[in-house]
């Protein structure tokens, strides 16, 4: 019997000394397994944070670091709804089209490093004048596109005039010329397609251009 009990104590030491050690095995795996867990986490971030880069890069504007045409044709877009959904509330909008004053000339006399300086100037003009509502985005070379929401025309006016001036009494190294910029303005409403609006805006900038430049044109 003792023997037998001497056996059995053998048995369970052992039993003991075996679970022990796949206690100290799983342990270590679970340890392994967590840190995995964290270096996965660690990936989807930086995974997260390069596609947010990446959509960053795609909707902006590299020589101005504003929205480009994509990010403005979405925005547009979003914002034409939101106001035709909400047209018996009187939450319109209003749509603005910038254009450089013969900006192939200060390109073809003094370099495109100077017709960049500009540019990228009337674009931080335009982002400091307009509130964290509205929207500016460069849409061509020299054209840059702004939506004013719950704005009516004489409050974008007064926006517009602003950035006008502005614009016209900086100055550049190396530029000997001013430098003027003639806009476009036109206001939604209700009865109006979102292409119609485009075009109104559109007309409304070559009136201005057509007529002396250095202005804002209503249509």
């Amino acid at each position: 019997m003792v023997k037998d009990n001497n056996h059995l104590m053998l048995i369970a030491g052992y039993d003991i000394a075996e679970l022990d050690l796949l206690s100290s095995s799983i342990i270590v795996l679970n340890n392994e397994l967590a840190s995995a867990q964290r270096e996965l986490l660690k990936a989807n971030r930086k995974l997260q944070q390069n596609e947010i880069k990446l959509t960053k890069l795609t909707m902006t504007d590299p020589l101005t670091n504003i929205a480009n045409r994509r990010y403005f044709d979405d925005t547009y877009n979003k914002e034409y709804l939101r106001a035709k959904r909400y047209a018996n509330k009187g939450e319109g909008f209003c749509l603005a089209l910038a254009d450089i004053d013969n900006f192939k000339q200060v390109n073809d006399l003094y370099g495109h490093d100077s017709g960049d300086a500009v540019i990228q100037h009337f674009a931080q003009i335009m982002s400091e004048s307009i509130r964290l509502t509205d929207f500016v985005a460069r849409v061509g070379g020299e054209e840059f596109m702004l939506i004013l929401p719950k704005t009516d025309l004489e409050g974008a006016q007064i926006l517009l005039n602003r950035v006008r001036s502005r614009f016209k009494q900086s100055r550049y190294k190396g530029v000997e010329q001013v430098i003027t910029a003639s806009f476009g303005l036109t206001e939604f409403t209700p009865n109006i397609s979102a292409e119609e609006l485009l075009k109104n805006v559109d007309i409304a900038l070559y009136k201005a251009k057509g007529s002396g430049r250095d202005k804002i044109v209503i249509n």
